[in-house]
């Protein structure tokens, strides 16, 4: 069920981005410091969309790889500490008076 709700929301991501495409084709000037380039206006606002997905993928990263490394300390610290509480708990009790 989640399969197919998947593929009939890629679908219709692709139908709009295809509308908006067809929909705005003048072309616009981009001026960039070194070149300018005149491009429809639809693959400008994709290109502005797709950097700034880059840029936020670059930037997220750094935070990603610093939890996991945070998760696997603590992983390992519980799986010793339920170790040290299996081997207290196989100890002996002495009476106690």
């Amino acid at each position: 069920m989640l399969k197919w709700l998947l593929v009939i929301v890629v679908a219709v991501i692709a139908a709009l981005v295809l509308a908006f495409g067809y929909l705005n084709t003048e072309p616009v000037q981009l001026d960039l410091y070194f070149r300018s380039l005149e491009l429809p206006i639809s693959l400008a606002v994709v290109a502005a969309f797709a950097i700034g997905v880059l840029i936020s993928v670059i930037v997220y990263l750094p935070r990603v790889f610093l939890r996991n490394r945070k998760i696997a300390r603590l992983e390992r610290r519980l799986r010793q500490s339920t170790e040290e509480l299996a081997e207290l708990r196989r100890v002996p009790m002495k009476d106690v008076e």
